[in-house]
């Protein structure tokens, strides 16, 4: 009965590790190289975090022409806001359109009322 207590009892204890000062020391004087050798053998990766890129290469050619693929052409000077000519032309048309249209009604009015 006796053991049966030893053994619960000595569940509830927690064994906690203590920082070594001295290890402490030692770490802070090694190089970056040597720290990262020496938790690799302690079985602690440093780099777990930090994992090397998955590069995903593409191959790109460049090359040159020695003549003009398609040489610039400076736009017409006359035609420098076509939109704006096309709506100005069109009223211009419609403008005659009516005022022909007009001239011949008063002008087939004047025939049949002379007659």
């Amino acid at each position: 009965m006796q053991i049966f207590f030893l053994q619960m009892r000595g569940r509830k204890t927690v064994v906690i590790d203590l920082p070594d000062d001295e290890e402490q020391r030692r770490r802070e004087k090694l190089t970056p190289s040597e720290l990262r050798i020496e938790l690799l053998k302690k079985g602690i990766n440093p780099y777990k975090e930090v994992q090397p890129r998955a590069w995903q290469e593409a191959q790109v050619t460049m090359s040159s022409f020695y003549a003009v693929i398609d040489p610039f052409v400076t736009p017409e000077p006359e035609e420098t806001l076509p939109f704006v000519g096309a709506g100005v032309d069109g009223l211009k048309m419609k403008g005659e359109e009516l005022k022909v249209q007009i001239l011949s009604f008063l002008y087939s009015l004047h025939g049949f009322v002379s007659e």
